[in-house]
C-alpha cells in the first residue's frame, strides 16, 4: 500500500513538474487512489482489485497524452 500511496503521489508530482494537462476528474482519482492506499494501511483494504485496475488505466491514458504532446510537439517543430 504504501507504494501505491507513493506512485500516485509520484504521477500527481510528475503531471505537474512537466505541466502536462489533466482534468481535475483525474487529478482527484490519483489523490483518491492515493488517500486509499493510505487508509488501506491501516487495514481498509476493500475494493483493492478495482483500484489497481483504475491505476492500470491512468497510467495508460497518461502514457497516450504524453505521446500525444511529444508528437504535437515535434510536428511543431517540423512545420513552423
Amino acid at each position: 500500500m504504501d507504494d501505491i500511496a507513493r506512485t500516485a503521489q509520484s504521477v500527481l508530482d510528475h503531471i505537474e513538474s512537466n505541466n502536462h494537462e489533466v482534468d481535475g476528474f483525474e487529478r482527484g482519482f490519483i489523490k483518491n487512489v492515493k488517500r486509499f492506499a493510505q487508509k488501506a494501511q491501516k487495514g481498509d483494504a476493500e475494493g483493492m482489485s478495482k483500484v489497481l485496475t483504475a491505476l492500470d488505466t491512468i497510467h495508460k491514458r497518461l502514457d497516450d497524452l504524453e505521446k500525444s504532446v511529444s508528437t504535437s510537439t515535434t510536428t511543431q517543430r517540423i512545420n513552423p
